[in-house]
């Protein structure tokens, strides 16, 4: 049914990412032996005491094999060393294909804090999941196991954050640079909000003034964030008295059983400590909250009786994007509310229900419409893709304790 050529040519890198990923493993463990080494390199120092750690040997060493700079090496070092004294089931998991560089990368930074008892308690819940996510998903992956580990650690790295906070300027080509900000998520959720009620207003406001206006602003809601955003720092007494809506949604783990709740997420943010859900709460315009089951950690199913019309109602909707979270095609992080909800079986065949429907983001929508892809959409929300190579990808609800 599908060419062998293709699927032979996928075979191979599959087989060479394997190659690489344990040869990335075996050079963490050289480059952690090669330090132990340097601690034994003769030093002349007047007093007696080694001029340099064993840590700087090694990187002046490897800067030159290597042909990095100083800074670089000591960094690739101090992680080798630290990876493989803390968490050297990672990088076992390097070695065998289920975590990338950065995953182990991920791993090693978000668990600097924590005890190594606790950090090993966080690698096994994240290898647990770890096969086929991409860096995001796996990044989100580690914060909510860190989360499950040492709820203090969230509030912990949340405060120590904020010390973070800045405004970074970046070249780019074409004449063209990028203006890039770290701030508090919930300042950030409510700025972006604020940015995009601006951008929207701007074309009101030309529309407003010229009747045949139609045509009259053609850029982008992107071009115009872009546009406000200079607006609003060049020439601050524009904008000023935005009529600003912000939406949240927030998930709650609840016990089945006891009732008991765990740490909330917020979506597209992750898990978020208690005094930020109470300012977020606060201060945003609409907040809505939803039970997830704190065992599977998929959202509560609801009883919706499936619709004649091919659009989904309100209840139908809310549901499938609670369901899904982002769109389901693998890998795909592209937030459920900006995503389509599409038929599996094509209307009017298949009808508008939970198990014919989920979230595709308009590109993987078109995939799955246009060419030799396949989907699978089972009663319980898993989606099956079949790659036009016959390779089988499964995307699962998203699960809110992972």
């Amino acid at each position: 049914m599908f060419d062998d050529v293709l699927q032979s040519r996928m075979e191979r890198i599959a087989a060479s990412r394997a190659r690489e990923r344990a040869e990335q493993a075996q050079q963490l463990r050289d480059i952690a032996a090669l330090v132990d080494e340097c601690g034994d390199w003769p030093q002349t120092a007047p007093d007696g005491v080694p001029t340099f750690a064993a840590e700087e040997l090694a990187a002046v060493e490897i800067a030159c094999a290597l042909g990095l700079s100083q800074q670089t090496a000591m960094k690739q070092v101090c992680h080798a060393v630290d990876t493989c004294t803390r968490l050297p089931g990672a990088v076992e998991a390097l070695a065998r294909g289920v975590l990338c560089p950065i995953g182990v990368l991920i791993l090693a930074e978000q668990t600097a804090q924590l005890t190594p008892e606790q950090a090993a308690e966080v690698l096994d819940r994240v290898l647990l999941r770890a096969a086929g996510k991409t860096l995001g998903q796996l990044r989100a992956l580690v914060r909510r196991a860190v989360a499950a580990v040492d709820p203090k650690a969230l509030i912990e790295r949340a405060r120590r954050s904020v010390a973070d906070r800045h405004v970074a300027l970046f070249p780019q080509d074409d004449g063209m640079a990028g203006l890039w900000a770290l701030l508090p998520a919930v300042d950030a959720e409510h700025a972006f909000h604020a940015l995009t009620a601006l951008a929207n207003r701007s074309v009101s406001a030309i529309q407003d003034g010229q009747p045949d206006a139609e045509d009259a602003d053609d850029r982008t809601l992107d071009q115009r964030r872009a546009d406000t955003l200079l607006d609003l720092i060049l020439r601050p007494t524009a904008g000023r008295d935005v009529d600003m809506q912000t939406h949240v949604t927030i998930a709650v783990p609840v016990d089945p059983t006891t009732g008991e709740t765990g740490v909330a997420e917020m979506r597209g943010h992750g898990p978020i400590d208690a005094d930020t859900l109470a300012d977020l709460i606060a201060r945003a315009t609409d907040v809505r909250l939803y039970a997830v089951d704190a065992e599977t950690g998929t959202a509560a199913p609801h009883i919706i009786k499936p619709s004649r019309a091919y659009t989904p109602g309100a209840a139908l909707a809310r549901h499938l994007r609670d369901r899904d979270v982002t769109c389901r095609f693998p890998g795909c992080r592209r937030r459920a509310e900006r995503c389509d909800l599409d038929h599996a079986i094509p209307y009017p065949e298949g009808p508008t229900a939970a198990d014919n429907l989920s979230c595709l983001c308009r590109f993987h929508h078109r995939v799955k419409t246009h060419t030799p892809w396949g989907i699978d959409l089972d009663p319980d929300g898993v989606v099956t893709w079949t790659s036009p190579t016959g390779r089988r990808y499964v995307t699962h609800p998203w699960n809110h304790l992972e």
